[in-house]
């Protein structure tokens, strides 16, 4: 059994290895053949751009490191519920409405529960404002177990190359061996 997922593993490394190999070789253009005229011959010279090779690709891999609380939900969810609820308040101090509207979250709804008018527009106002506090609530908690990611480094490599083979150093041995430019 374990012969049989050594031999199964040096398979698939070496069909790995041999497919990476294969797609290393890389045939850029032609080199541009010199250019005659009849009284000169001229060649591309080795500063001129356009016969310069690309540079070479570079891998960036960028590291993120998370951070709690996430202060781009905590400062809008304690926008929103600021802004909702201070408005609420104002508002209900200078018509001195109803103390329930004060409550933050549930106050509108049990201000729509008790009162009487059938005014729409108040209604809606108020409800909305329910709705805007209880989102800001809920983005603040959100902030909470939804982590902030913030780019801790960025990493380059140019031109890396790496081949892993399977290897034998001796009669019923097995292993792995790594080649690679850096």
């Amino acid at each position: 059994m374990k012969n049989a997922l050594l031999g199964s593993l040096a398979i698939g490394l070496v069909l790995v290895s041999s497919s990476a190999l294969a797609d290393d070789v890389v045939q850029g253009p032609p080199a541009p053949a010199p250019t005659t005229t009849a009284t000169t011959t001229t060649t591309s010279s080795p500063l001129d751009p356009s016969t310069q090779p690309p540079p070479p690709e570079k891998d960036t891999v960028t590291l993120y490191q998370s951070h709690r609380p996430n202060k781009a939900y905590l400062y809008t969810g304690g926008l929103i519920f600021l802004g909702s609820y201070t408005t609420t308040a104002v508002l209900n101090a200078t018509n001195d409405v109803d103390k329930s509207l004060y409550i933050p979250v549930i106050g509108p709804w049990m201000h729509i529960a008790d009162r009487d008018s059938t005014d729409a527009l108040d209604t809606v106002l108020i409800a909305g404002s329910g709705v805007l506090q209880g989102a800001g609530i809920l983005l603040m908690t959100a902030s909470m177990f939804i982590p902030e990611r913030v780019p801790a480094a960025t990493i380059q490599a140019g031109n890396v190359r790496l081949n892993v083979a399977p290897t034998a150093y001796g009669r019923g041995s097995a292993g792995i061996g790594a080649i690679g430019t850096f």
